[in-house]
């Protein structure tokens, strides 16, 4: 179509040059200027547009999205479905991650609903609605920033529930439990694995940070703490016939008004117990209660 210009011919690859390189009598359509600044716009798609160091990659540089300065060559990877270093792999040194939240669900307990054994829900920092319940689910769901930006909020019953028979398989990790108005953590008649959570506030019955019944979970580096009750016991942790292993956690500053055991009551247990603080709780009824600290009946 233009035997004078070389870089004009049947079959050849259209670049930014204001020309039909092909020859097809049509010109792409970013080789304009629509702002008249003297510059095609398939041009300025070339300045490094976010401004994070690197140019594009359909512009020979290295960037693999150039309208988000969060990712380019080099930046650390997150663990939210995206390649932010280009290098090709997604999430790489995030573990297993399957399902993601907010990032394909806005809801954690839609994550879990959606789920199937085995799979891992990734939670990015953020405030979600508590209230959520595993339903038996061997799955992990996971804050992966952390309890001290991943929160669950006020719930009208509990934080975390556990309720279908559970195993070790079924794991929780990573949040805060903010104010629940009931358990911060309800484990009835499972075992699951419970990680890193923090466990704050509680004013309804029963009120307690942890309240399980014939469970044996394994719980770990947990902090569970002002918590309050005026009917029943247990404030801070509460144990029905449950044998769970207790490592890394701490009872503060919980109290009853109504029961025994201020900061733990249990009954008929036998929970293995390493690194347990207990302190700054208290117990107390007009007939006389017992133990602000920790509470025992047949354990």
């Amino acid at each position: 179509c233009d035997d004078a210009e070389p870089a004009m011919k049947p079959g050849e690859a259209e670049i930014c040059d204001g020309l039909d390189n092909n020859g097809n009598g049509v010109g792409p359509a970013d080789e304009v200027d629509d702002d008249g600044n003297g510059m095609l716009d398939c041009d300025e798609r070339c300045l490094d547009i976010d401004g994070d160091g690197y140019v594009a990659i359909a512009c020979g540089g290295l960037d693999c999205d150039d309208d988000d300065d969060t990712i380019y060559p080099g930046h650390a990877e997150e663990c939210d479905g995206v390649d932010n270093n280009c290098d090709g792999q997604i999430d790489e040194g995030c573990g297993s991650c399957t399902l993601y939240v907010p990032l394909q669900y806005s809801d954690i307990q839609d994550a879990i609903d959606v789920a199937t054994d085995g799979d891992v829900v990734c939670v990015s920092a953020g405030t979600y609605a508590g209230g959520l319940e595993f339903d038996g689910k061997a799955i992990e769901v996971i804050g992966i920033d952390g309890p001290a930006v991943t929160v669950l909020e006020q719930h009208e019953s509990f934080g975390v529930g556990f309720h279908g028979g559970e195993g070790l398989d079924s794991v929780c990790q990573g949040f805060t439990i903010d104010n629940p108005e009931g358990a911060g953590l309800s484990i009835m008649g499972s075992s699951p694995t419970i990680h890193d959570v923090v466990l704050v506030g509680g004013a309804s019955p029963p009120a307690a940070g942890i309240y399980m019944s014939g469970s044996s979970p394994d719980v770990s580096d947990v902090l569970i703490e002002e918590f309050f009750t005026d009917w029943g016991e247990g404030a801070g942790l509460t144990l029905y016939s449950s044998n769970p292993t207790l490592t890394n956690i701490v009872v503060q500053n919980c109290r009853t008004e109504g029961g025994d055991g201020g900061g733990v009551w249990m009954s008929n247990s036998d929970p293995v117990m390493q690194n347990v603080v207990i302190q700054g709780n208290s117990a107390y009824m007009m007939s006389g209660a017992y133990a602000g600290g920790m509470y025992m009946e047949d354990s």
